[in-house]
């Protein structure tokens, strides 16, 4: 059960430090035009054409299902896990197995379920006046673009700010279309998403309590 708690609280700290709240539109002061130096203007990008498009255009949906093997570098110790999101209007999925235990989590608005397999309960809980999305699409703006190398192969990336950190959507840099991992950074965490899926597949089965769990 400590182990269960634990990676719960591992969770919620992934949900309050990506999932920042930025609905009061762009607050990024701009300067005014009479201090901008005619040498120091930085051309305009084609944003168009970045091959992240349709994975942004997921997280902006607040529709989606994204399944990753993730590295938490999370003082003291970095945690491995693989990890099922799934976001569909208000709901939301967690799925996270690492080591030998299994954390469970469903949200429908405001209360959250969180499930425990092995003695088929669960534990409601009230997560109000927080955001429950694993990334808030709406915050997302694109900075800049390069290459590194990531697992022994030279990747090209294109980095997003949102309101507290950063995340770098990085792709095969021969095949530029598939999606391989997405690294998240920010003052609390940095975690690599090895990407399994990222995709619109998501059914509303998946924020149902499994059949035969009881309440605590």
């Amino acid at each position: 059960m400590k182990k269960f708690i634990y990676i719960l609280i591992l969770i919620l700290i992934t949900i309050f430090s990506v999932a920042g709240c930025n609905k009061g539109g762009d607050s990024t002061e701009k300067p005014a035009a009479e201090d901008i130096d005619a040498e120091d203007t930085v051309p305009e990008i084609d944003t168009s054409k970045l091959v992240s498009n349709p994975y942004v255009e997921l997280f902006k949906s607040g529709n989606y299902l994204l399944k990753f093997k993730g590295v938490v570098d999370l003082d003291p110790e970095d945690i491995f896990s693989n990890v099922t999101f799934a976001m569909q209007g208000e709901n939301g999925l967690w799925i996270i197995e690492a080591e030998d235990s299994k954390s469970h989590i469903i949200t429908k608005g405001d209360t959250a379920f969180m499930i425990d397999q092995e003695s088929k309960s669960y534990i409601t809980g009230t997560i109000s006046n927080m955001e429950t999305s694993l990334i808030n699409g709406e915050s997302l703006v694109y900075s800049s673009e390069g290459e590194e190398i990531i697992n022994g192969m030279r990747m090209i990336y294109e980095e997003y700010t949102y309101d507290i950190g950063t995340l770098k959507f990085f792709f095969n840099k021969e095949d530029k279309k598939k999606l391989y991992a997405i690294l998240n950074t920010n003052p609390v965490e940095t975690v690599m998403m090895e990407i399994i899926e990222l995709s619109e597949n998501v059914t509303p089965d998946m924020f149902e309590l499994p059949e035969g769990y009881s309440g605590i």
